[in-house]
């Protein structure tokens, strides 16, 4: 059971980070729109520069919980790689634990600002006023995904190292090896061999 949901946690980011990515591209596309038509035709479009601020940090909090799955988030493998199976597990949950943290204070504090928009019916100080719980909604949305997420890898890779499968917890929360990386790249760029 736990299997299936980090599979469908997974699948779910990947759509997130997608629908992220894409509203990024268009909020670039309206922003050189406007930078355009100010310079040629005369005219700007009100707040694409504010729209495209509130896009980018809900596209950024739309696609944390992929880079948890992902292990792309940043970490020094000093020598972390030549200790015990036991011990590199140890340290993955603990990084992955510091992490959570991380997303569980700005988490909270993001909560309270959202809380306080809301009460407030607070409005961007610009022409548009624009009502700051909806782009704070959309921000939130994502931490809380990605924090509840990662708690559930963290469940996963800690059940994982309980029953010593290392391996199993590597996947889920360790830190990706240079064959990993390799593949990942590679598959990107390089066609796929044809089964036959």
């Amino acid at each position: 059971m736990l299997d299936s949901l980090v599979g469908s946690l997974d699948r779910i980011s990947r759509r997130l980070a997608w629908v992220g990515g894409a509203a990024v591209l268009v909020a670039a596309g309206v922003v050189t729109f406007d930078v355009i038509a100010r310079k040629f035709f005369g005219f700007s479009l009100a707040g694409a520069d504010e729209i495209s601020g509130y896009v980018l940090a809900d596209a950024v909090a739309l696609s944390l919980a992929f880079v948890i799955f992902e292990r792309a988030n940043i970490r020094i493998d000093l020598a972390v790689k030549s200790f015990p199976s036991l011990l590199q597990g140890a340290f993955d949950l603990l990084a992955l634990l510091l992490l959570l943290a991380f997303l569980g204070v700005v988490t909270y504090y993001g909560w309270n600002l959202l809380s306080d928009s809301f009460q407030h019916g607070s409005r961007a100080v610009t022409p548009l006023r624009t009502p700051l719980a909806i782009p704070q909604t959309i921000w939130i949305a994502g931490l809380i995904f990605a924090l509840f997420s990662g708690s559930v890898l963290f469940v996963a890779g800690a059940a994982a190292i309980a029953k010593r499968r290392y391996a199993a917890a590597q996947k889920l929360i360790g830190i990706k090896s240079l064959d990993e990386e390799i593949e990942t790249e590679s598959a990107d760029i390089l066609p796929q061999e044809k089964k036959g």
